[in-house]
């Protein structure tokens, strides 16, 4: 594996249980993510995408069949007898969800969600949590700081609820972000920021990011590389400009036709 891998995933196949057979989900992907690279998946609803991200987080359902690796720097992880993994996982991978507000705690300030992660991974002792936690929030552009940061999720707008999302993503300053569909509620100007962010986390935090979109305007400004999927596998990936500018198979060349002639995406 190459020093500065921070993800390695080889020959990885996941099935799910429907009645007494397993169906394949993934059928032997293999990919691997550097420090301060951003990958995009892209392809249609139900080819494997999502359950590639969940996989790598660890939240599979219980029935899940799963085979092949997956490495985080250098760690292999599904492993049943290394006690230490959810914390691993918890400490170096940090995730936005598709619909944040199905994660985020309806009863807990949003403050207190961001914290919770860094006070057990990260040893923030309770005296320090808050001050930080109303830094990261401040970053993400939750405004009016002070007064907001002690709302609940209800109290605000899909597109806050995302933002209070990657805060909670990033406070343990993780080794791999996955962001799955994580601009979707957003408005240009805040995508432009995601955009931004992503950038100054690749350089700065030399975090490897993983980019799972239909929004091929999203991928086009956020991601170094793409990689196509359908069906449960990667059929296409190389340098992003070089996939969407000259597409080699059939499938990538109509996905970005679409999205040229209905003007999400520019080239």
């Amino acid at each position: 594996m190459s020093s500065d891998a921070v993800l390695q995933i080889d020959n990885l196949r996941v099935s799910y249980r429907q009645g007494r057979a397993y169906h394949p989900a993934l059928e032997g992907i293999s990919l691997d993510l550097r420090a301060g690279e951003a990958a995009a998946l892209i392809g249609e609803s139900g080819g494997g995408k999502t359950t590639l991200a969940h996989a790598i987080v660890g939240c599979l359902p219980a029935d899940a069949r799963v085979e092949g690796s997956i490495r985080l720097e250098g760690r292999e992880l599904g492993r049943p007898d290394d006690p230490g993994e959810r914390e691993y996982r918890g400490k170096k991978i940090g995730m936005v969800f598709q619909q944040p507000e199905s994660y985020l705690n309806p009863l807990r300030p949003v403050a207190k969600q961001v914290m919770e992660a860094p006070v057990y991974h990260r040893r923030w002792t309770r005296a320090e949590a808050p001050d930080r936690a109303r830094e990261l929030l401040e970053t993400v552009g939750l405004p009016q700081i002070e007064q907001r940061m002690w709302d609940y999720p209800f109290q605000f707008s899909g597109g806050m609820n995302q933002r209070v999302a990657w805060a909670a993503a990033l406070a343990c300053r993780p080794s791999l972000l996955v962001l799955d569909e994580a601009t979707s509620f957003l408005d240009p100007e805040a995508r432009r920021e995601i955009g931004q962010r992503v950038d100054y986390l690749k350089k700065e935090w030399r975090m490897g990011v993983l980019i799972i979109s239909h929004d091929l305007t999203g991928v086009a400004d956020l991601a170094d590389r793409v990689l196509v999927m359908r069906k449960g596998n990667i059929i296409e990936a190389g340098p992003t400009d070089r996939v969407l500018r000259s597409p080699r198979e059939e499938y990538t060349r109509e996905m970005v036709e679409a999205a040229l002639e209905e003007g999400s995406l520019r080239l």
